[in-house]
């Protein structure tokens, strides 16, 4: 029997919480330093949903991360998020956080430090872009950021009640930009309230 190569297409990573701190904006630094301080005495880990023979350290040491998969079979993988700055809910896909400015930061800090992850093994992880469809125009700017830093893709947002269908005519140039820069669209069950 050959070899099979295996793709993930369902690997979920973030950066450790000090390993945040170096992605976040200035202004937002004590902000974050008081959050990871409260988890920390609350003893809450820093984890996100893991295999856990895989160890907490997977989700953000590329090597341990690839020592771990390959030992399964897994040459490439998927990425979706496990954990964004600010973000209320640890075990969320989706990253909200207490107001629209800070689940922006956490955001960005998040896709600033996937691109740097995904480019410590070229074409072997395929990173989703964390965007939000409420505000077009930086959804727009995000894509276009996403593609020319080479992310592999764009995670579409959760749909939460009282928010914008997808159908709706206002995102058609979301759908447009997406695809002007050729990056796939792929939706995480699980990411809605």
């Amino acid at each position: 029997m050959g070899r099979t190569a295996i793709i993930s297409v369902d690997g979920h990573v973030k950066a450790s919480r000090a390993g945040y701190r170096q992605y976040l904006e200035q202004k937002y630094l004590e902000q974050y330093d008081e959050s990871v301080k409260e988890a920390e005495d609350a003893g809450v880990p820093d984890a996100g949903n893991l295999n856990p023979e895989f160890g907490f350290d997977a989700q953000w040491d590329s090597s341990r991360r690839l020592e771990a998969l390959e030992g399964q079979g897994v040459v490439a993988e998927v990425l979706f998020p496990n954990g964004q700055p600010f973000q209320v809910n640890r075990l969320e896909d989706a990253g909200r956080a207490m107001d629209a400015e800070l689940a922006a930061a956490g955001r960005s800090a998040y896709n600033r430090w996937l691109v740097d992850f995904c480019a410590e093994v070229p074409g072997r992880r395929a990173g989703q872009a964390v965007v939000s469809f409420d505000d077009v125009e930086q959804a727009i700017a995000d894509i276009h950021w996403a593609k020319e830093h080479g992310l592999g893709g764009i995670m579409m947002p959760a749909l939460n009640p009282g928010g914008t269908f997808f159908f709706d005519p206002a995102l058609d140039p979301i759908w447009a930009a997406i695809q002007d820069v050729g990056l796939p669209i792929s939706q995480h069950g699980g990411a809605g309230l």
